[in-house]
């Protein structure tokens, strides 16, 4: 769903199709709740997901691609483009390889192995009970 709750933005791949063709295939964007209305944004392509202000849909075809979208009196969008970078397009699981940070300027995602880019985190840490330790690390207030 667009941020606003307007829009409805989703991939579709007809069974049979390795989303190599473009019969039927493609990301779509609908107006919620529907009226009949259906945007092709592409033929090909998976994952689709809005950035948090509404303006850009993002979705994953050889890499990672944005099309500049406007709502107003209908719905209309640029031509597509590819954003540089190495993140995946395809992920072994149904689940989107990338995301978005919340202020629409900076993407977290899968990037292939061994690509060694400057600047780039080769692991995640994940800190369990992080709250007990953050007690250990920040003196107590006192009044």
């Amino acid at each position: 769903f667009s941020p606003d709750g307007r829009w409805v933005a989703y991939s579709m791949v007809p069974a049979g199709n390795d989303n190599t063709s473009s019969s039927g295939a493609g990301i779509f964007v609908e107006p919620f709740p529907s009226t009949g209305s259906k945007y092709r944004i592409s033929n090909r392509g998976l994952h689709p997901l809005w950035s948090p202000d509404g303006k850009e849909l993002f979705y994953s075809l050889g890499g990672l691609n944005a099309t500049t979208v406007t709502t107003g009196r209908g719905f209309e969008f640029s031509i597509p483009v590819k954003i540089p970078g190495p993140f995946q397009s395809f992920s072994p699981t149904a689940a989107r390889p990338y995301d978005i940070l919340p202020s629409g300027q900076q993407f977290i995602g899968s990037v292939p192995s061994g690509l060694g880019l400057a600047g780039v985190s080769s692991h995640i840490e994940i800190v369990l009970n992080w709250f007990e330790e953050l007690k250990q690390h920040v003196p107590r207030a006192t009044h």
